[in-house]
């Protein structure tokens, strides 16, 4: 049986700024699927770890890896940015309307226009934002700007998601489609999912398991 890689991995790894350590892992793995909470006050790592699995973010030691190969050069990380996505607590929108934001990664990937609108109009529908979807993206509330980034996010089908407290700013009926969509990405998908938030009861919806971020260090244990 061929056994395969897992989507992260790190090793002895260190990250933070100015060459001060924010958070620090001896070995993790991030199954390919899986999804992985990060819980931990504030000012613990969160951000940074996110950020570092990104590529944004060059560790102070150790190595990341995504599916099996290091992300130790601009080309490695480049390529392995193209296969994720990362979504901020206030994710930048372009200034357009919603419906072109979400087709943008189609069209930078050579979709001819019609089909990457096609397939954008369905999957702003199903995040119920059919309404909104002529609207400048820049006019959006906070939770609908958070939903459209989601969506502009898993239009091209990644293999991992990152999200920085994906539901921090949104109201009940937003949480709850954002949650959805993510549920829908790993289970339909295979998507990895890995996701900041300072609600456990989110953290136990969303995962099995949580990283936990305490005075630098960080475990993984069961919900």
């Amino acid at each position: 049986m061929t056994q395969t890689s897992p989507a992260f991995r790190l090793e002895n790894f260190a990250a933070g700024y100015d060459g001060r350590a924010v958070v620090e892992i001896d070995f993790l793995d991030i199954p390919k699927g899986g999804r992985i909470a990060l819980l931990g006050a504030n000012g613990a790592g969160k951000t940074t770890l996110l950020r570092a699995l990104n590529g944004f973010v060059k560790p102070i030691r150790g190595r990341v890896f995504f599916d099996g190969s290091p992300m130790d050069s601009v080309s490695a990380v480049n390529a392995a940015r193209k296969r994720m996505t990362y979504i901020s607590q206030t994710p930048f929108l372009f200034n357009c309307s919603a419906r072109a934001n979400v087709a943008y990664g189609l069209r930078a990937r050579g979709v001819p226009a019609r089909e990457a609108f096609e397939r954008a109009d369905a999957l702003l529908e199903r995040a119920g934002l059919s309404k909104l979807a002529r609207r400048n993206a820049r006019s959006l509330s906070g939770g609908e700007a958070q939903l459209t980034a989601l969506v502009r996010a898993l239009i091209i089908n990644p293999e991992a998601i990152l999200l920085d407290e994906p539901t921090g700013n949104v109201d009940a009926a937003n949480t709850e489609t954002i949650e959805a969509l993510i549920l829908d990405s790993s289970d339909a998908r295979g998507a990895a999912v890995v996701f900041s938030t300072h609600n456990v009861e989110q953290a136990r919806r969303l995962a099995a398991s949580a990283i936990y971020i305490e005075h630098g260090s960080a475990s993984i244990r069961p919900l």
